[in-house]
């Protein structure tokens, strides 16, 4: 998850004692806006979350362990 500009501060104080881990990568780091107006439109599909809450669920499947492993490569974006 990428956390830009003024979106950094309400994540910061839901877990103000998370370490933040910087990753150098190579590749290009654009991000793009998307126009999900279509989807809606055409599918009826909309979103059911938002990032702070996104946060609160993957903090608490990592706390109680309901993954066997969370860094098994069919949970990573690659």
């Amino acid at each position: 998850i990428k956390i830009t500009g003024n979106d950094r501060i309400p994540h910061l104080k839901i877990y103000p004692n998370g370490k933040i881990k910087y990753v150098h990568k190579d590749e290009n780091p654009r991000d793009y806006r998307v126009d999900f107006s279509k989807i809606k439109n055409e599918l009826g599909f909309s979103i059911t979350k938002k990032v702070p809450n996104g946060m609160k669920e993957i903090a608490t499947i990592l706390k109680d362990n309901l993954l066997i492993n969370p860094f098994d490569k069919k949970y990573q974006n690659t």
